[in-house]
């Protein structure tokens, strides 16, 4: 299979809110096989990406459509990769094969920028919700289960976004809070050393550089930037952490 490495340099940890307040959980029971999904264009034959279809055949259970940004006006700004139409489609098929597997949508991915903060994280939330119900849902299919985030840095090292600011930080939290409310799944795909219970300490900068054995040269390391989410969020979100153990992070994404 033909598996794209979704980080080079670090492992993927991707953690999971399963509970949900006034719907049923979105989420497969059992072991999530995640796998992302980097392509569906709007030229793709027969308007289904086969190699989506094909995987989740395969055992993937949770297919993570990458990417968008959350631009100007609370707009969600699709990969130019990625086309509503043929995910709608893709979703339908796999459905009518008696296959159910959530659809979650990717936020961020390295060199992407991070999210507008000139609103909130629960306007950010509604803005998901209307947007999910009256522009994403079509060809039957309901739309996204959830949303991922995959904050990342940038190549340049004078781009901005390789420092988290106090107002990304907490527009994630409170994004993640109340999208949880309105019943849908929120993971994360920290790389591993913006999450690393083997490291101490805490700040916001994506430009650390340290002797780990791999390359010490390597200058696009953090430190625990994400796990602020974890102390941010109200103490019912933040068990999602307990459910680590049921992601199958196989580390890839799925291309068609």
């Amino acid at each position: 299979m033909a598996w794209r490495l979704a980080l080079a340099w670090a492992p993927l940890l991707l953690i999971f809110s399963a509970l949900r307040v006034d719907a049923a959980n979105p989420l497969p029971d059992g072991p999530l096989v995640v796998g992302y999904a980097t392509s569906c264009p709007a030229d793709a034959p027969g308007g289904i990406s086969n190699k989506v279809i094909q995987d989740v055949g395969r055992g993937v259970n949770v297919v993570i459509w990458f990417q968008a940004n959350l631009g100007a006006d609370k707009k969600f700004e699709l990969s130019k990769s990625i086309d509503l139409d043929c995910i709608a489609r893709t979703a339908e098929f796999i459905k009518r094969l008696g296959l159910n597997p959530a659809h979650s949508l990717s936020v961020g991915g390295w060199d992407a920028p991070h999210p507008n903060t000139t609103y909130s994280g629960e306007a950010w939330a509604d803005a998901f919700l209307k947007w999910n119900t009256m522009v994403v849902s079509r060809h039957g299919w309901q739309g996204f289960d959830g949303l991922d985030w995959d904050l990342e840095g940038n190549d340049d090292v004078s781009s901005p976004f390789n420092h988290f600011t106090v107002a990304c930080l907490k527009l994630m939290a409170s994004m993640s809070t109340r999208l949880y409310i309105m019943g849908y799944a929120v993971s994360m795909a920290p790389p591993e050393s913006y999450m690393d219970p083997t490291r101490g300490g805490f700040d916001r900068s994506l430009l650390h550089s340290y002797d780990d054995g791999w390359h010490p040269d390597f200058k696009y390391h953090g430190l625990n930037t994400y796990a602020y989410l974890l102390g941010a969020t109200d103490p019912e979100v933040s068990q999602l952490i307990n459910l680590a153990p049921r992601a199958h992070s196989l580390n890839f994404s799925l291309s068609y």
